[in-house]
């Protein structure tokens, strides 16, 4: 594929991630019309990815390949929590009272992300994990923490007063790591995939 129609496809399926991605955080959002929205880890990864499609959109304009990356990196490791939290934790022991919302909020941003991440070609640094570390840690210490302890607990059965509590959060930060190291070995064969093909 020639690569002015690889860029135009590029900013195409970038437009269109971003109008997705925006339209289901503000539609959910109308919807729930309660503070109580901006609780949860899935709103905040539909927030987060929507911001980055914008931020990539803007990047055709203004030159900021570095931090496009980290913003990458942020939604990389927040939607695969996201997607696999919810369908292998939280569905099986509550289930959902609406299955297409759910279905929606907690697999479409992965599906953009991974759209993305197909085409985005990435030169990444364990310098960079610092970034999408540092927010995951700071939605769990400055939203999700305090919160369940002093109103109520967001997710069945993490609490803060068992023990699971803090294995599930611990397994989290260790899951959004093996995820960056495995975004980051992708990327660094596809590199040299490249570097011989020329």
């Amino acid at each position: 594929m020639p690569e002015t129609v690889q860029k135009s496809f590029h900013k195409l399926t970038r437009c269109t991630s971003f109008l997705t991605s925006t339209f289901i955080f503000v539609y959910f959002a109308i919807e729930d019309n309660s503070f109580e929205y901006f609780i949860y880890f899935t709103d905040w990864g539909m927030l987060l990815t929507s911001l980055y499609f914008l931020l990539s959109l803007i990047s055709y304009h203004f030159s900021f390949n570095s931090v496009l990356t980290e913003n990458f990196l942020v939604i990389w490791v927040f939607n695969w929590l996201i997607t696999l939290a919810f369908w292998g934790y939280l569905y099986p022991v509550e289930g959902s009272a609406d299955l297409l919302r759910s279905s929606i909020t907690h697999s479409v941003p992965l599906l953009l992300t991974l759209i993305e991440y197909w085409q985005l070609r990435l030169s990444i640094a364990r310098l960079d994990y610092f970034y999408p570390l540092g927010v995951l840690l700071s939605y769990l210490y400055f939203v999700l923490i305090p919160y369940t302890l002093l109103v109520r607990p967001i997710y069945t059965g993490i609490d803060f007063q068992n023990f699971f509590s803090l294995i599930f959060c611990t397994g989290l930060f260790w899951l959004a790591v093996a995820f960056l190291e495995l975004v980051n070995v992708a990327k660094v064969k596809e590199n040299i995939q490249e570097i011989r093909i020329a």
